[in-house]
């Protein structure tokens, strides 16, 4: 048999957009899951670093009438064929006045270094520039000839690293870039400006006037800013919510993860010199290395003997909560960790060592969970505790009310929730076997805590009928109920994580589980309800997962068949 050929539906995580995850099989669309979380995340890309998904800040990224700005200009919708071919770029026509003629987006919640790209062709204006604004003193700017992509001329103030340039994709369009650091989280814009001069005189907000044409200067679309230094590839926005992540923790293929909702309590989970995080004895090098995420925002703590940097939070009693951060190695011999209570005066988790990597260019991501005190909400987080005198690098604090650590929230001045994950599928009747077939997984289980159920339902907000591959935190379960009755239970005790292959298959009076090559047990007793839907994290979200596939068969697999492809 061929097992592509077989299935119905293979979900296999390379294709996505906002709100969706192409499937493999069926190619006309049928198969593709609908995807929902509601706010940004952060995943771990290609190239091993921690990445903002969507990697593009900006909302509405090919439709400048929406949440962009307009001051002394008219943008035209879907006026041209854009880049990528499609009829979706918009007209910029400035009016006839002396005035700023510019269409901006505010950002919030930004710190440190970004890239501005925007792809703009020439209508009847030959010069334009754009721009990346922290404050009234924070800011970069770049003027463009759009007859050739030239750059004219590029200036910063408040900031460094800037840097300007140009690409041609076809068709008179150019994709214009600036970028630089320094942006705060006050203000932070991003601009497109009409100017009749290729030297204009920059300024963030005061800019340069100019009479406008009253006739369409250019066609753009395509806006994006992205985290660093350098300019990363494309990727469309609309409300930038919704967006699945394919990520690829370990260096293995790219996988889906999902997960639940967290909160990071910690403020200012990056910036260690802000006042947020208490010092003593230990003075703070902000932006001195290079971070996980690819930029030079990593602080560089140097202590004396004895000292300490901690952040005091408010927490609840009798919670179970996640403390954790990404440290690397400077000249420091020894560090510690731990976790206080001040209203009881007590360690919640002892001063622990943590430095012992010798290779000063790796970063360690360091975790423990606790349960917090029945008395007492007053607890100091310490990321250096009594710690002998050197340096040490240390980035992306966290606490979080979770058993776990989950990946990492981004923070400044306050708290920041990342919502649930939730892919699924509805309407596909046609594709789930109604009376017999198979569900498998390729997944890594990155906890054992609560259940999460793959599944195969008629209403994945009961669980009134289902056919379900649950993880559970000692066990995982192949599960079949019909009006709310139990049908058939197939329970393998297992409380590890890593990857696993399971293959389910089912008819009436047929049940078997297979996991990575062995048949884990059968059931002959039990019926099989008809499903009409998919959810990957079905019933509950606690569970973390990263799907490396998912396949939907018609028919029930032969047992040898299963055990090939739980081997494969």
């Amino acid at each position: 048999m061929s097992f592509y050929t077989d299935a119905s539906l293979i979900m296999f995580p390379s294709g996505y957009k906002e709100d969706k995850i192409y499937s493999l099989k069926p190619t006309d669309g049928s198969g593709d899951l609908t995807f929902t979380r509601a706010s940004t995340a952060t995943r771990v890309n290609a190239e091993g670093l921690i990445e903002t998904s969507p990697v593009n800040l900006l909302q509405q990224s090919e439709d400048f009438t929406t949440t962009w700005n307009q001051v002394d200009l008219t943008i035209g919708t879907n006026a041209t064929t854009a880049p990528n071919g499609t009829s979706t770029a918009d007209s910029f026509t400035s009016a006839i006045s002396t005035a700023n003629h510019l269409v901006y987006q505010l950002l919030s919640g930004v710190s440190g270094a970004y890239t501005f790209s925007v792809y703009v062709k020439k209508a009847n204006s030959r010069y334009v520039y754009i721009k990346l604004v922290g404050n009234a003193s924070q800011w970069v700017a770049a003027a463009f000839d759009l007859n050739d992509g030239t750059l004219t001329k590029s200036e910063a103030t408040g900031w460094t690293g800037l840097s300007a340039s140009s690409q041609s994709v076809g068709n008179g369009w150019y994709k214009l870039i600036v970028s630089g650091s320094g942006a705060t989280s006050v203000n932070f814009n991003v601009g497109i400006q009409y100017t009749n001069t290729g030297t204009p005189t920059f300024a963030a907000y005061a800019d340069a006037s100019f009479t406008g044409t009253g006739t369409i200067d250019y066609y753009i679309w395509g806006a994006q800013v992205n985290i660093g230094a350098t300019v990363k590839p494309y990727f469309p926005t609309t409300d930038r919510l919704n967006v699945p992540r394919i990520d690829y923790t370990g260096g293995n293929c790219g996988s889906l993860l999902l997960e639940k909702q967290s909160t990071n309590l910690v403020t200012y989970s990056e910036q260690f010199d802000n006042a947020a995080w208490s010092k003593y004895l230990t003075t703070i090098s902000p932006n001195n290395a290079t971070s996980p995420d690819g930029t030079q925002n990593a602080d560089m703590a140097t202590s004396d003997t004895g000292g300490d940097l901690k952040n005091i939070l408010n927490v609840a009693t009798s919670t179970t909560y996640t403390f954790s951060f990404y440290v690397k190695r400077g000249t420091v011999a020894d560090a510690k960790y731990r976790v206080y209570n001040f209203d009881t005066g007590t360690n919640i988790v002892a001063p622990t060592s943590y430095i012992s990597q010798t290779n000063t260019s790796t970063w360690v991501r360091i975790s423990v969970s606790f349960t917090s005190s029945a008395t007492g909400t007053s607890y100091g987080f310490y990321l250096l505790d009594g710690a002998s005198a050197g340096t040490i690098y240390l980035w992306g604090a966290q606490v979080e009310a979770s058993s776990y650590p989950t990946s990492y929230i981004p923070t400044l001045a306050s708290s920041v929730t990342r919502l649930a994950d939730a892919a699924y599928k509805t309407g596909i009747s046609s594709l789930i076997g109604q009376t017999e077939g198979t569900l498998f997984c390729d997944v890594n289980l990155n906890s054992r805590v609560s259940f999460t159920y793959l599944a195969l339902s008629t209403d994945l907000a009961t669980t009134s009928n289902y056919l379900g591959i649950g993880f559970l935190a000692n066990s995982i379960n192949f599960e079949s109920v019909v009006g709310a009755a139990l049908q058939a239970n197939i329970v393998h005790s297992n409380s590890s994580t890593g990857r696993f292959k399971i293959a389910a298959a089912y008819k009436a009076n047929d049940f078997v589980l297979y996991i990575n090559g062995v048949q884990i047990g059968t059931d002959t007793s039990g019926t099989v309800p008809a499903c009409s839907q998919l959810g990957l994290n079905a019933f509950t979200t606690a569970q973390a997962l990263n799907y490396n596939s998912v396949q939907v068969y018609k028919t029930r697999l032969t047992n040898a068949e299963l055990a090939t492809l739980t081997t494969l």
